[in-house]
């Protein structure tokens, strides 16, 4: 008895020591090439390694890479980073990280439209207790089997007034809640993951009332190409440059960054060319009227126009929307559609109908994303609510849309 108790006891030791080797979330995401890099981060108690070892889909050599980590402030916890370059366009794949026995798997993005690429675009993905409406949704997203995910702002609302006296140990929990719910859920069935692309919005970074000089958390989680700089943009093939901006929550929206956003359409290569931001141009909620809408609209839209820019993805609002096609400042056929607005995981809001506001083409209070899937010949956008039913679809012939 005393021998089975022995091995009993070892063996439950050696399980805690395995479990507590695991990192507590694994993420993925691109700072530059998707087709040839993939940024890998992950979440371990202080003093872990930052290595692991991958190799490609159906080989056996295992190769080793060397990561930095940086401690989340107020914490113990260490955000682990690794770049991964010189990888095979359009394959997949396997990585383990360093102590860990777990296998995963993620797939570098094709150069070229050879097959039909998807992408799933939404935002203001999980607030309060509304894990269940963020689970449905997460649940239709991966029925969709998106290639990757763009959240367009408010991912997990840890800035709010009343969460900023939670302190960062509890932000840093709800990051992990949300990175982990993203991590089981969306990944196959093989344990591929899907990158996560984040936008910046209003409740991502600390409001200046509340700021007390620690680092915004949004920018210890997530990486981005220019530290502290979320607004950015990422070129995939020959077929689509995506335009991350931000709405004036860490950089203004004139200045520098409108500066910016000019030239990135002028260098642009992608057949289709798709901004992606928070706060809308085009509100279904808030007002016409608002200073931030107000000022996306004087700066940015007239860029979307010149470039011709055929859709906008735009949030905050907590609805769905369309918009007619717009150009300067009234129905066009040749102009922009702004799509939105903001519903991935949180209560909907009811809307302004189109009656009450001359650029809505249709509106809705219900919680949706986006699924966007390009072919070589035509570019489909599909609206679906949380029981996965496509309620709204633009379809696009190259050049222009239809809807």
């Amino acid at each position: 008895m005393k021998a089975v108790k022995a091995v009993f006891w070892a063996f439950l030791f050696s399980f805690a020591l395995a479990i507590a080797d695991e990192p507590m979330v694994v993420y993925l995401t691109w700072t530059k090439d998707p087709t040839t890099t993939m940024l890998i981060q992950w979440h371990t108690p202080a003093g872990a390694s930052s290595g692991l070892s991958y190799h490609a889909d159906k080989e056996n050599e295992w190769k080793q890479a060397q990561g930095n980590s940086q401690t989340v402030q107020g914490t113990n916890i260490e955000v682990h980073r690794i770049q991964l370059e010189g990888l095979t366009e359009d394959r997949e794949y396997v990585f383990k990280i360093q102590g860990s026995s777990i296998e995963y798997r993620f797939r570098t993005m094709p150069q070229k439209l050879t097959h039909p690429v998807r992408i799933a675009i939404g935002g203001d993905a999980f607030l309060g207790d509304g894990m269940a409406a963020f689970h449905r949704m997460n649940k239709v997203v991966a029925a969709s089997h998106p290639d990757f995910v763009v959240i367009g702002g408010d991912l997990a609302y840890t800035t709010s007034g009343k969460h900023i006296v939670k302190g960062r140990k509890w932000a840093l929990s709800r990051w992990q809640t949300f990175l982990k719910e993203l991590q089981e859920t969306l990944k196959s069935p093989e344990g591929r993951l899907v990158p996560i692309l984040p936008v910046v919005g209003n409740h991502d970074i600390t409001k200046p009332k509340y700021q007390t000089g620690a680092p915004e958390m949004f920018y210890e989680i997530f990486t981005f190409p220019e530290t502290g700089k979320a607004y950015r943009s990422l070129n995939f093939g020959d077929y689509l440059s995506l335009l991350m901006l931000d709405t004036g929550h860490t950089w203004p929206i004139e200045g520098e960054q409108t500066a910016w956003l000019e030239k990135a359409l002028k260098q642009s290569r992608g057949t289709y060319v798709f901004p992606v931001y928070h706060v809308a141009a085009y509100p279904s909620f808030y007002p016409y009227t608002d200073r931030i809408p107000e000022k996306v609209r004087k700066y940015w839209v007239s860029l979307f126009e010149k470039y011709d820019v055929p859709l906008a993805f735009e949030h905050h609002n907590h609805t769905f929307k369309r918009t007619y096609p717009i150009r300067e400042g009234k129905v066009d056929p040749s102009g922009v559609i702004y799509l939105g607005g903001g519903s991935w995981g949180v209560p909907p809001r009811r809307p302004a109908s189109p009656d009450q506001r001359w650029y809505l083409a249709k509106s809705k209070g219900i919680n949706m994303v986006y699924i966007v899937t390009m072919t070589p010949d035509k570019c489909r956008v599909e609206a679906k609510n949380n029981k996965g039913f496509v309620f709204d679809v633009i379809e696009a012939q190259k050049p222009g849309f239809a809807h």
